[in-house]
């Protein structure tokens, strides 16, 4: 897996800067520290400030998942549906679900964690995410305890709906690369306008969730360069490995009429491949059946927000 980088500059770099770079498991978060001593930051309009405060959030996720040593095992979404007596567009219903949800699950899955995220949709309202493992490893435990949490879910909403619940296999970069995609920045910015004062992260049983230790360096402005050059390397090696394996899965015939089949986390990678440039440009070179594999990709997305319940 390649380094994840968030750079939080305060103005541009110069040479003589003295760049601080803390490592953390698959993160790196910089910041110029010369720049933080010497100058003040700078004045942003408030609409650039919508965009700082929900990329901050976005980077809070992504690191949280990134530390994560534990295996994640799994990726839910619960939404409260029609036949429940919540409504799910009151954040005082999600909460209250949340709160009875947050004590269950300690005591139904005692050796699990989780990391949650709140969000808002027009479609179906507020909503929670969760990213989080089971701390074992027996695939028959995995899938008994991921049928758990569904069960949990809808004996808390009063519900008979499948798909108030969805708990899937997942792993880190679909996660957060899910949770954290350029298409949820609008509704994140709608969300902490409506709500300022809302925690939006949330760890359930967090004691249970290993984390790397923190690494502090300090290079000047040059060396830092070379170093962000190096992580740049990393993801084209491991690039090809991901797009080899959605070749394989999307050439097969029964793809053709059945998608429901795929893996999520195949298409969470292929679509950030999509959205990010550098991505783009390795993902097109690599696979010889880029535009097809595109329209599959688009149908699938498409599909899982219309039929899933997938957020």
């Amino acid at each position: 897996m390649s380094t994840l980088l968030y750079k939080d500059y305060t103005c541009p770099p110069q040479k003589e800067d003295i760049i601080s770079l803390i490592f953390q498991g698959y993160a790196a978060t910089s910041y110029n520290k010369t720049a933080l001593e010497k100058r003040s930051l700078p004045q942003y309009s408030r609409q650039v400030n919508k965009y700082i405060k929900v990329n901050k959030f976005h980077s809070r996720i992504r690191k949280a998942c990134a530390i994560t040593k534990s295996s994640i095992d799994y990726f839910a979404s619960f939404i409260t549906p029609n036949d429940s007596p919540y409504d799910p567009h009151s954040l005082d219903d999600l909460q209250t679900c949340i709160g009875i949800f947050r004590k269950r699950f300690k005591q139904l899955l005692p050796s699990a964690w989780g990391i949650g995220k709140i969000e808002s949709s027009p479609a179906k309202g507020l909503h929670l995410h969760i990213v989080g493992g089971f701390n074992c490893v027996n695939e028959c435990a995995k899938s008994q305890m991921r049928a758990l949490l569904e069960d949990l879910w809808r004996e808390i909403v009063v519900s008979k709906d499948i798909s108030a619940s969805l708990v899937q296999p997942t792993y880190s970069n679909g996660a957060y690369g899910y949770l954290t995609k350029k298409k949820k920045k609008t509704n994140d910015i709608k969300f902490n306008e409506n709500h300022p004062h809302i925690k939006r992260i949330l760890f359930f049983n967090r004691k249970n969730r290993e984390v790397y230790p923190e690494e502090h360096n300090e290079y000047t402005w040059e060396q830092f360069k070379r170093i962000l050059q190096y992580i740049q390397s990393t993801m084209w090696e491991i690039l090809p490995s991901m797009i080899t394996k959605i070749d394989q899965i999307l050439t097969k015939d029964k793809m053709a009429n059945d998608l429901t089949n795929i893996p999520k986390y195949y298409f969470d990678v292929a679509e950030v491949c999509l959205e990010n440039s550098f991505l783009r440009k390795s993902y097109r070179q690599h696979s010889p059946n880029y535009e097809k594999q595109v329209k599959i990709i688009n149908k699938l997305l498409a599909q899982a927000k219309a039929d899933s319940g997938i957020l």
